[in-house]
């Protein structure tokens, strides 16, 4: 609790001297002792943004207004945070034992639902990274990058089904294997099921088709 410097009232406004209705005072106070700088009733463009408004007794719109008593209370807790050290890291003990739980479980909470909503994407996700883990391994180029969204059209555009067979797509192949200078790129993967996947394998597709027909 602080004492107001004028009447001396307790009151617990962190960043002024005055209590609520001294300082309404003292504001009533310094406009009638400057008539001259009061701004004309009336609408005038917001001197920050420019956007015309009607607000009295300030020359910022509602919206610049409040940007600026943010930015000016940021920057006060910034230097108090300074000028005590201590007393800030005692505040931010106090709040991450109070709440830290709290946010972490949402967070849980949140990315649980994330996930659920978009486990095609997520599983996808997975896929994805293991395949740029193998690329960067031979230092295979990279033209078109592989992303969730362009790899499950490129799924669509198969159906779901295998490049080479009739059957349900399960894995990604690299049309020009990795291992013989071929890219990492959506323009050089296609879906294809395990038994075709694990068959081909870093083979040439011409090389594997003839292997196919022997």
């Amino acid at each position: 609790m602080k004492s107001c410097s004028t009447c001396g009232a307790a009151h617990t406004r962190p960043y002024s001297e005055w209590c609520k209705p001294c300082s309404r005072e003292r504001r009533r106070a310094y406009w009638r002792s400057h008539p001259t700088r009061k701004p004309a009733p009336g609408p005038r463009p917001c001197e920050d943004c420019g956007v015309v408004h009607n607000r009295q007794c300030t020359t910022r719109c509602e919206s610049c207004a409040r940007l600026k008593r943010n930015r000016d209370a940021a920057e006060r807790a910034e230097a108090w945070g300074k000028a005590n050290p201590a007393a800030r890291n005692t505040i931010r003990k106090r709040h991450r034992s109070k709440k830290g739980e709290h946010y972490r479980a949402a967070g849980r909470a949140h990315d649980k639902a994330r996930r659920e909503r978009n486990s095609e994407r997520f599983r996808c996700g997975r896929k994805l990274a293991e395949q740029r883990r193998r690329a960067r391994r031979v230092q295979a180029p990279v033209a078109d990058p592989i992303t969730p969204e362009n790899w499950l059209a490129r799924l669509a555009l198969f159906s779901g089904f295998c490049a080479y067979c009739d059957q349900p797509a399960e894995q990604m192949d690299h049309v020009i294997p990795l291992r013989r200078g071929g890219a990492h790129d959506i323009f050089n993967v296609v879906p294809a099921c395990k038994s075709c996947n694990s068959s081909k394998g870093s083979k040439d597709p011409l090389e594997w088709a003839l292997q196919c027909y022997e």
